[in-house]
């Protein structure tokens, strides 16, 4: 279990990009997911980060 505070409110992360490699920005992405958000069944209220990458291609929104 993370020691990170991680209680049932909105995170918003803003990534801005100018190059990137497209591993590290899933693998940055899953880890925000991991840390921040908290989805189960068991989970009264579950939450889970909003991210914004800003610069990215319209092609990468598709895929």
């Amino acid at each position: 279990m993370t020691s990170l505070n991680t209680s049932p409110f909105e995170r918003f992360f803003l990534i801005e990009v100018d190059t990137y490699i497209r591993a590290e920005l899933k693998e940055l992405i899953i880890l925000i997911s991991e840390k921040w958000s908290r989805i189960s069944k068991r989970e009264i209220t579950p939450f889970w980060p909003y991210v914004y990458i800003h610069n990215i291609s319209n092609d990468e929104h598709k895929s």
